[in-house]
């Protein structure tokens, strides 16, 4: 038999072919995948879908660039790496719309300035990254429906920041410093992320929810809500061990505290600020609330409320109305073991209360260092409220605090029980 000059070859190419095959099936590919992986540079346009078959080592400007509408730029385990300039992966036209749809996904980026950046880009999607020394992790400018999810970010300057977009979904992140900002939007979905050294800052939004989120050892504010933040929700997040747990400021309304715990906290657990809605106030409800410098301070000036709380062992007050506060209601609220008053209200210095106004209504108060509840400007409705083992006075109120009837005091550190009002036993 005649042999064929290049059979030699073909088996030995079929053999590798194979070999790739079945390399490819036990990695968990498909061949089309084993044959996608793709070689790029520092500095590269990807306008078509990659996965990445290197890695990029000290890029001395931008990374990768995303230069086309529904691109997916899989990493594929590898790392863009740069030289702290510039950005790792950038998803910007020049100012111009898009590119759309962007996805960037399962790899490392760090040693830039800015690991991340997508600029008037619509629905794109940033997963499974991990981004460390970065001053700026994740920054999205002018891109609605950003989604955000799964991350591992450390940085040193911003972690997660979303700037005019519009339906953000920040979602499942691990953040160590910078935090997350997101402001100027409406629609944002805030939920289970996890954060640490930086808490959540946002401003002039609406609309939006905060939820489940674990905010540790932030320093300042663990949850912020400022500057026109209206009809938002903030609910069942675990915020710990900065300077005050969760606070609503600066012309804040119509939006609602509730299941939150909020602890160890050295100034406050909750702050109200100033600018509530009369109409729709600003709600703080069904919160655990201990350990903290205070529990709670009220300086809303619009109708606030505070009800169904549980709030304990915190250095000073448990609740305390500041000024000028001219409306809120304190509701079946239970407090107890607070280092000051349960519920403090304390003199106005310049809004006078309008009977009807002011109500504390329902509240167990018991076990505070000082009084159940202390009122010292009125007139204040006081009713069915409950105070016992306090250090001093159950209720202690000034001359024209108005009588709702059913207060009960008993066992306080004050024979009088109350002043001012009428207890029974």
């Amino acid at each position: 038999m005649t042999e064929h000059p290049g059979a030699g070859r073909n088996l030995v190419s079929g053999l590798i072919g194979l070999l790739a095959v079945t390399v490819a099936v036990l990695m968990g590919w498909s061949s089309s995948e084993a044959r996608s992986v793709v070689v790029v540079h520092c500095g590269d346009v990807i306008t078509q879908d990659t996965k990445l078959g290197n890695d990029l080592v000290d890029c001395p400007a931008d990374g990768l660039v995303i230069g086309a509408d529904d691109v997916t730029l899989d990493l594929h385990g590898h790392t863009i790496d740069g030289v702290g300039q510039g950005t790792g992966i950038v998803v910007d036209n020049q100012g111009q719309p898009g590119p759309d749809r962007a996805t960037l996904q399962n790899g490392f980026v760090r040693e830039f300035n800015t690991g991340v950046s997508v600029s008037a880009s619509g629905e794109s999607h940033i997963r499974k990254l991990k981004l460390s020394a970065n001053p700026g992790a994740i920054l999205a400018v002018n891109s609605p429906n950003a989604w955000i999810e799964q991350n591992n970010v450390q940085a040193s300057g911003f972690g997660i920041r979303t700037v005019f977009g519009g339906s953000e979904r920040i979602e499942d992140n691990r953040v160590t410093g910078g935090g997350i900002g997101i402001s100027n939007t409406a629609g944002a979905e805030v939920t289970g992320n996890v954060l640490q050294n930086g808490g959540i800052i946002a401003g002039t939004i609406g609309e939006s929810r905060f939820v489940k989120n674990v905010v540790s050892s932030y320093g300042t504010t663990g949850i912020d809500l400022c500057c026109d933040a209206r009809d938002n929700l903030v609910q069942q997040n675990k915020v710990s061990g900065g300077s005050v747990g969760i606070r609503l400021s600066t012309f804040s309304t119509e939006n609602e505290i509730r299941g939150n715990v909020v602890a160890g906290n050295s100034e406050m657990g909750i702050r109200l600020g100033r600018g509530g809605s009369e109409l729709v106030p600003n709600r703080v409800d069904q919160n655990v609330v201990y350990g903290n410098g205070e529990g709670i301070l009220d300086e809303d000036d619009g109708s606030s409320v505070v009800a169904g709380n549980r709030i304990y062992r915190n250095l000073s007050n448990g609740v305390d109305i500041g000024q000028p506060v001219s409306k809120f209601r304190i509701l079946d609220n239970r407090l107890s073991g607070n280092g000051g008053d349960g519920i403090l209200v304390g003199p106005s210095c310049c809004t006078p209360l309008i009977e009807g106004n002011a109500v504390i209504d329902g509240n167990t108060s018991r076990g505070n260092g000082d009084d159940g509840v202390e009122v010292d400007q009125a007139p204040i409705t006081l009713t069915g409220n409950t105070l016992r083992k306090n250090g001093d006075l159950g209720i202690e109120a000034i001359p024209g605090t108005i009588d709702g009837g059913g207060n009960r005091a008993f066992q306080n550190g004050n024979v009088l029980q109350c002043l001012n009002v009428a207890c029974g036993p």
